[in-house]
């Protein structure tokens, strides 16, 4: 999924809320989102890059976030 503006950062970070820190599956938040799966999938690999860049020098942090 390639990055095409501001609303698709928000959509990944919400996309990345529910599944990583409200427990949501990747086919619940397809739905509520009408979205594919492999597009939340994508979304969420590509949340999970950004955040290793961001705290590569806090590496606990990050295994915390994403874990």
């Amino acid at each position: 999924v390639r990055s095409r503006g501001l609303g698709d950062v928000y959509k990944r970070q919400e996309i990345f809320v529910l599944n990583k820190l409200e427990g949501m599956k990747y086919a619940e938040i397809a739905e509520m989102m009408n979205l594919s799966e492999n597009t939340v999938r994508n979304h969420i690999a590509l949340a999970v890059k950004k955040l290793q860049k961001l705290l590569k020098d806090h590496p606990l942090l990050f295994l915390f976030l994403i874990s």
